[in-house]
């Protein structure tokens, strides 16, 4: 029922889409199977280029025959005028990563390579996480599956309060603070000081989006029994681009140390193998973003800081860290800020021109505008700060407090929500 389910919701738009996630699955059951029958490592290549075929097919074929025009172009030989123009499936980088992932699991006797396609279209397909995750481990969600499932009411109470949390972050909090920023970038000739205020907009917005989505993804499969991994634990409060990358988008930070940065050699092979696991690692993480240079300079960006900051870090007591840990936050800020920037902004020629400036460059409209988008992000901020907070103590709330708590959520909706519904942010990758 899950599966079925799943693949009518996934297709509900475009069927062909399902046949996309369904050859994916189909895969990734054979090579786990094979693998392990046969000891042999080639079913899992196969897996590997079959889903990267898929992923770089209709993510990045546009983005390559691109480059190529370019580099054509350079050396004086002809344009390419044709492009392929592929739809983006939603969710291709998800879906493809946590099916490739069982299959490497089952190629490391990770997990058991399961005789049924249902048990594995399943844990693949699960409609809460298919479109944007969290990025599932087969050892904790398949045995999930598999078990008889009877949800009580302690599974639905906290499904549904984090489908009103997972609400409140994505109506109220991104989707209000998105209209300000969308406007500023959406103006070519927006000041620094205009631009640097959308920034942390961007910040808040981001965050609130795809947590939000998190939140209501685990809700949903709450609801049914199933527990979905946390995603995000307070990422603007890490004090070094590390702990940074483990406090945001938690299942995939871990999917790319796990099988891109360990493989690569990660710490184990000195310091030069290391710092090419991790450029690596990184720069592949900011192309899995998209399609687009901005995200490899968004990852580059991130690849130069880590490695600068290591080496910092490296003869500093642990003692003077601690100590200092509130510099360490404010400097982490910054380098996020930055790499949100070009993040958000496609556009590597304004980037540059924007980090080129002083910040606060801009006139007294200018100033005006920065201000109110600075005062939106912070109320949104705020209420994500608050929310969390008591989010968290939820279970130590009498009965009175939490339905207390549930009134609120939904009045916030029902006053902020934005007329015009906006995608998730990370719908596009």
């Amino acid at each position: 029922m899950l599966l079925l389910a799943s693949l009518v919701f996934y297709g509900w738009r475009e069927p062909w889409w399902s046949l996309l996630l369904i050859l994916s699955v189909t895969v990734d059951w054979w090579a786990a199977r094979a693998v392990q029958a046969s000891a042999s490592r080639r079913p899992l290549w196969i897996s590997v280029v079959v889903n990267l075929s898929l992923l770089g097919t209709y993510k990045y074929a546009d983005f390559i025959v691109d480059a190529v025009d370019r580099a054509l172009q350079a050396l004086g030989g002809p344009a390419v005028s044709w492009r392929p123009a592929l739809p983006l499936p939603p969710g291709i980088s998800f879906f493809t990563f946590q099916s490739m992932a069982y299959t490497i699991d089952a190629s490391r006797g990770v997990v058991d390579a399961r005789r049924s396609w249902i048990d594995v279209g399943a844990h693949v397909a699960a409609f809460p996480q298919l479109v944007a995750g969290p990025i599932e481990r087969a050892s904790d969600l398949l045995p999930q599956l598999e078990r008889r499932r009877t949800p009580d009411w302690t599974d639905r109470v906290a499904g549904m309060e984090l489908l009103l949390w997972g609400a409140v972050q994505k109506l109220v909090v991104a989707d209000m603070v998105g209209l300000w920023v969308d406007a500023v970038f959406a103006d070519p000739n927006a000041a620094p000081v205009r631009v640097w205020a959308a920034v942390v907009g961007f910040m808040v917005q981001i965050l609130a989006d795809f947590s939000g989505y998190t939140d209501l993804a685990r809700g949903s499969a709450r609801v049914l029994g199933i527990h979905l991994s946390a995603n995000f634990d307070r990422p603007f409060l890490a004090a070094s681009p590390s702990e940074f990358w483990r406090r945001w988008h938690q299942t995939f930070s871990r999917w790319m140390h796990d099988y891109v940065y360990i493989p690569l050699g990660g710490s184990r092979r000195g310091a030069v193998r290391m710092a090419f696991a991790a450029s690596v690692s990184l720069i592949l993480a900011g192309l899995w973003h998209g399609a687009a240079w901005n995200f490899v300079a968004w990852g580059g960006w991130f690849a130069v800081v880590w490695l600068a900051w290591r080496a910092g870090a490296a003869g500093i007591p642990e003692g003077v860290k601690r100590r200092a840990r509130p510099i360490g936050v404010v400097l982490t800020w910054i380098v996020v800020a930055v790499g949100m920037l070009l993040f958000r902004e496609p556009d590597l020629t304004r980037s540059a021109a924007v980090l080129a400036q002083i910040p606060w460059t801009g006139g007294e409209s200018d100033r005006v505008v920065a201000s109110g988008v600075l005062g939106v992000a912070l109320a949104g901020g705020a209420i994500l700060i608050a929310g969390g907070a008591l989010f968290r103590q939820r279970a130590r709330l009498s009965y009175v407090g939490r339905g207390l708590a549930w009134a609120a959520g939904v009045v916030m909706i029902a006053v902020f929500w934005a007329d015009s519904a906006r995608d998730f942010v990370y719908f596009q990758f």
